[in-house]
């Protein structure tokens, strides 16, 4: 949606340079997920430093020994740690710049002060385990208003992206499991070739239609003045009605979720109402002429 937003707002950028770009954000997409999948891997070591430091201590703060040590060695970052492979994917999609560095030296410092908490759990039980760190990523990464403008810094990535990557996070750790590899338990950037495709696609044919699909939409505006309709709630049926025409044997119920969640998103919630109800007239029409087979 927002590389179609950029295409009506930057001029010459062009179809191949929109699909370029849309290209771009996915893989980008991927990198942030290869990335916050392996946030424990970098607990682990500058828990190993903070380690050293501590143990230099007089009078050391044995509870903090304690926690740095499950830290370290737990059953999810051994998983995590012992596959090269990932460390190494992990390593090239993202290089992480010195205020990620010190965001994770900030988490760390966090964990620390929740230490009499953490300590509470059985650090040697995996679904325990398991279950403490999917907590510390909804607690302290999908609610971190710091953690979304550092990324943002990068030039990378969008707030957006936060959450709907973390969904796809919170899946590998529901179902993460000691007997496989962990990059063999990581979604791939796509499915399949026609899912690698899916994005490219429908750009594109939303751009070659979008006069005649804008103008289709416009018909069933009924109360709605057309000059108040904005250019986001134009896009988001834009593309909707470009994937159910493209697409044709998506359920339509489908996409209409989709994109009223995107409507919720990034628009009013009159704006929500509207776009539910012009998509719901619409796609009947669409079905009565045999354009669509979608439920």
């Amino acid at each position: 949606m927002q590389v179609l937003y950029n295409y009506y707002q930057v001029k010459h950028i062009g179809i191949p340079g929109a699909i370029g770009l849309l290209r771009y954000a996915l893989d980008q997409s991927y990198n942030l997920y290869l990335y916050l999948t392996g946030l424990p891997y970098d607990l682990k070591e500058v828990a190993a430093f903070r380690l050293a430091k501590e143990e230099d201590k007089f009078g050391k703060d044995e509870s903090v020994v304690k926690l740095l040590n499950h830290i370290i060695d737990n059953p999810v970052t051994q998983v995590i740690s012992s596959d090269l492979n990932y460390i190494q994917a992990r390593e090239q999609a993202f290089t992480p710049n010195h205020s990620v560095e010190d965001f994770i030296k900030k988490l760390l410092n966090t964990l620390i002060d929740q230490r009499e908490e953490l300590l509470q759990i059985n650090w040697d039980n995996f679904d325990k385990v398991k279950k403490a760190w999917r907590a510390f990523y909804g607690e302290n990464i999908l609610q971190s208003d710091l953690f979304a403008d550092i990324l943002e810094e990068t030039d990378t990535f969008r707030n957006d992206d936060i959450a709907i990557v973390f969904t796809f996070v919170t899946k590998v750790y529901n179902g993460l499991s000691e007997k496989k590899a962990y990059s063999e338990q990581l979604r791939p950037p796509y499915a399949s070739e026609d899912d690698e495709d899916f994005g490219p696609t429908l750009l594109e044919h939303a751009i070659v239609h979008g006069e005649e699909y804008r103008e289709l939409l416009s018909k069933y505006f009924k109360n709605w003045d057309k000059e108040r309709v904005s250019e986001i709630d134009y896009i988001i049926l834009q593309l909707a009605v470009s994937e159910a025409i493209k697409f044709p044997t998506i359920d339509t119920s489908i996409i209409l979720n989709e994109y009223l969640n995107l409507a919720h998103y990034y628009s009013s919630e009159i704006s929500h109402t509207f776009i539910n109800g012009i998509l719901h007239e619409l796609f009947t029409d669409l079905k009565n002429e045999g354009k669509i087979l979608g439920n």
